[in-house]
């Protein structure tokens, strides 16, 4: 499934490009893959560094999925980071009850840079979060933070709340319903 992520008002982008986001889901996983296409020599894109769980990558250009299901307060967040690194956490509520989660990419993150195009992929594996179980429909929102050259940040996301500061935790933008895993 692809889908197109939006700016938040409060935040717009300095230069014009277009934020992609697609998504699959598997039994056991989601394969997440953001591309921005533009002029990448604009953006402040965080140097290679081995794949590995670092926190704060919202801190820079970075690309995020948060997952709840229907009906339960819990949800997560995953940060992938064009570095190669990534994060995943699991709050009780919103924004309450922060811990690492056991969500993790199957294998190192993909990330292609050329002069029109940055691209991220990764295979998060749920890793005994049976709250995401194959048979049960997932909500989500995809978001990205964007961090250019002159300092500029943007907030994008599919949705975005109805009112005040970019918030990718608020409930209301967990809009995109993924059906059940399909049958192995």
């Amino acid at each position: 499934m692809q889908v197109l992520l939006t700016p938040h008002p409060g935040s717009l982008p300095a230069r014009n490009f277009r934020l992609e986001a697609g998504i699959d889901r598997y039994a056991d996983a989601l394969r997440l893959e953001f591309a921005w296409r533009g002029d990448t020599s604009e953006l402040l894109i965080p140097g290679p560094c081995p794949p590995r769980r670092r926190d704060e990558l919202w801190r820079s250009t970075c690309f995020e999925a948060f997952v709840s299901v229907a009906g339960n307060d819990a949800y997560y967040e995953i940060n992938i980071s064009p570095s190669g690194e990534w994060a995943s956490y699991r709050f009780s509520r919103y924004r309450e009850g922060m811990a690492p989660a056991s969500l993790a990419p199957f294998e190192d993150p993909f990330v292609l840079l050329d002069e029109a195009i940055l691209e991220v992929s990764a295979v998060i594996e749920f890793n005994g979060a049976s709250e995401l179980g194959q048979e049960i429909p997932l909500l989500l929102n995809l978001t990205a933070v964007i961090e250019e050259r002159d300092g500029t940040k943007s907030y994008w996301a599919l949705n975005h709340p109805p009112e005040g500061p970019p918030d990718f935790h608020h409930a209301a933008c967990f809009t995109l319903e993924l059906p059940p895993a399909p049958a192995p």
